[in-house]
């Protein structure tokens, strides 16, 4: 899981892949390097307009059924403006 502020994308990608490879991710081994490449590129490409530096709360979880593997992904991505405007109301 990631929950941090996250100043580039290059910073971005090496907490994917730590996580990925972090045992409350994955509890049936380790990934491939294609598998992690595969699940980054598509993170960001789902997420193309980030704007660094950015609060990122990101949970990757890989399920297994059978021979099937699924990657369950949940996020939330927030704008410095979009964190101020939160803090300001408390």
């Amino acid at each position: 899981m990631i929950k941090q502020v996250v100043k580039s994308e290059k910073e971005l990608r090496k907490l994917i892949k730590l996580d990925l490879n972090s045992s409350s991710s994955n509890k049936h081994g380790k990934n491939s390097k294609e598998e992690i490449e595969n699940v980054i590129e598509y993170f960001l490409e789902v997420n193309e307009n980030i704007q660094y530096p950015c609060f990122i709360f990101a949970d990757f979880t890989f399920t297994y059924r059978g021979l099937d593997v699924d990657l369950v992904l949940s996020s939330l991505i927030l704008s410095k403006d979009e964190l101020l405007e939160i803090v300001d109301t408390f």
